[in-house]
């Protein structure tokens, strides 16, 4: 089993697609922790709903955007190995 970090800053309609495909045995994953740059993200409330555990790191506190999702990366999902994933959309790369 994959343990996985995601990195999300808006709505979590990806993050909330990761997660439906965990539930529906496509993906043999486990979220171990969401993080976001944005304390009002609604993926907040979709971590919540699945009782993921969830981080807000204020991207502010970081020189540039890379800056940040290293220091992102660099999180272990509270004791557990984890792969970190930024999840957007294509048309946003």
């Amino acid at each position: 089993m994959l343990n996985l970090g995601v990195l999300a800053s808006g709505r979590g309609s990806n993050f909330q697609a990761i997660i439906d495909e965990i539930e529906a045995g496509k993906l043999n994953a486990s979220i171990k922790l969401l993080i976001v740059d944005n304390p009002h993200a609604y993926a907040i409330e979709r971590a919540k709903k699945h009782s993921i555990e969830y981080l807000y790191i204020n991207p502010k506190e970081f020189s540039s955007k890379n800056d940040f999702f290293r220091h992102s990366c660099a999180y272990r999902a509270y004791g557990h190995e984890a792969r970190i994933f930024r999840v957007q959309r294509p048309d946003s790369l």
